[in-house]
């Protein structure tokens, strides 16, 4: 039952009947999925092909150990981000927001979190679903509960809940497969650092709209009431302005971020919480979910060692990313 429930997942057929039993259909729908985002062979920067399973797996284990790495000149970053914002206006957290995100994170904020996750998703390294400790909670919560606050005494997680197994999805069929740029890295976290980390990013959802102004409309996913659609209409309404009134002079720039969240530095992350105020309590969970990292690479049946991924995470929280 489990091999057949784990099929059933990796195919992503969501209209199964509960109890039915593995099937030529689902193995193949699995066979094809695992096929599609399996990586046979690897361009490297110099233009070398490499074919062999352990080369293409050392090769993309050495490109996401290189992303992941933390800048080593971390403090002339961060002193020129406070130079820049020494003498800008930026919204302070107020006391009462201050004193929720401070305060000690509660057995009915841990369940409530984990009452909001997905039931379906894929496991991380250990194997356990959110289901089960959906299902068990009655029995676990108090040993949760227990190593949640032994984390937050010591300041970092367990080993198993700072690891991560990294699979990759080609992004467009049209793009060369042989290019790691070209596929998007998805990290399966255990369920219990995604119940922490879900928990964390409750407690920031309720205080962000109190220092993110209204305007911006890129935080859609993380503000309730903010829609990507407002910033598109505001776009074709400024272009039409200008086109109207042909004295007028601007120009309109876009920008896109190379792997935003890969690429967030989780100390730039810790001086951002700070100029808006948030607490000592809440800036050490926020560093404690995102340092220490380690992830390592799935490629068909096969994963390479594990290796430091500092920034990996940081998807976990988008809302931590909104204030950088």
């Amino acid at each position: 039952m489990d091999k057949t429930r784990g099929a059933q997942i990796r195919s992503r057929i969501k209209w199964i009947e509960e109890g039915e039993k593995c099937s030529k259909f689902f193995l193949s729908l699995e066979k094809s999925r695992s096929s599609r985002n399996t990586i046979h062979s690897v361009t490297k920067e110099n233009g070398d092909e490499v074919t062999s399973e352990r080369e293409v797996l050392r090769e993309i284990r050495k490109y996401y150990e290189t992303l992941y790495k933390e800048n080593t000149d971390q403090k002339e970053i961060i002193q020129r981000c406070k130079n820049f914002t020494q003498n800008l206006n930026i919204p302070q957290l107020k006391e009462d927001h201050k004193d929720a995100t401070e305060a000690e994170f509660t057995e009915e904020e841990i369940s409530v979190a984990l009452k909001s996750m997905k039931n379906g998703s894929a496991p991380g390294p250990d194997g356990i679903p959110v289901e089960f400790y959906k299902m068990f909670w009655p029995d676990v919560k108090e040993k949760f509960m227990e190593a949640f606050r032994y984390s937050q005494d010591v300041s970092t997680l367990s080993p198993s809940q700072r690891q991560g197994t990294i699979t990759l999805i080609h992004k467009v069929k049209e793009l060369s497969r042989n290019l790691l740029t070209n596929w998007r890295p998805i990290c399966l976290t255990n369920a219990d650092y995604k119940i922490i980390s879900k928990a964390l990013a409750f407690r920031m959802k309720k205080v962000l709209p109190s220092i993110i102004h209204e305007k911006p409309d890129r935080f859609h996913k993380t503000l309730k009431g903010r829609n990507i659609a407002t910033a598109i209409r505001k776009i074709g309404d400024s272009i039409e302005f200008e086109l109207i009134n042909p004295k007028s002079e601007a120009i309109a720039l876009s920008i896109d971020y190379c792997k935003a969240f890969d690429t967030v530095s989780v100390s730039l992350i810790q001086e951002a919480l700070k100029l808006y105020s948030f607490g000592k309590n809440f800036i050490k969970w926020v560093k404690i979910i995102l340092t220490d990292r380690q992830s390592n690479v799935r490629n068909g049946g096969s994963c390479s060692e594990y290796f430091n991924a500092r920034k990996r995470g940081v998807s976990r929280m988008p809302g931590v990313t909104d204030v950088v």
